[in-house]
């Protein structure tokens, strides 16, 4: 919603494009990346005009690779501002993707261990080629 106030004879505008854009998606299964890197996938079922959102039926999937984990979370909240892409899922397109690809699902637990040392030996790496500049 837009409302404009008037501040010295300026009216100035207060625009919410991110938020304003999830009326679509409402009800609609969603996959969201936040700034961490973790890839959340739920239904939306309501947000505010921060872009905070609340979704239902929601897992995390980690990825590397050709295999996965995931894991139920249930009802999740997430803060607007840890919200980097939000996207609707074609869940007929969904299907078609796991058929061809052949991804193997492993557990949770296992592959976000694996993630994590890969993230940490990448920033392990990254810290280091700084210091031979």
């Amino acid at each position: 919603k837009n409302e404009g106030k008037r501040k010295g004879g300026i009216i100035a505008m207060e625009f919410h494009l991110p938020a304003a854009t999830l009326v679509e998606e409402v009800d609609k299964k969603i996959l969201v990346i936040l700034r961490d890197g973790r890839k959340l996938y739920g239904t939306l079922r309501t947000f505010d005009q921060y872009a905070n959102l609340v979704l239902e039926n929601t897992w995390e999937r980690v990825f590397m690779d050709t295999r996965y984990g995931e894991k139920e979370l249930g009802l999740f909240i997430i803060r607007g501002e840890n919200v980097v892409i939000v996207g609707e899922i074609d869940e007929t397109k969904e299907e078609e993707i796991e058929q061809q690809t052949k991804l193997t699902k492993v557990p949770f637990e296992d592959i976000q261990r694996e993630y994590r040392k890969t993230l940490e030996h990448n920033q392990f790496i990254n810290e280091a080629d700084k210091d031979w500049e």
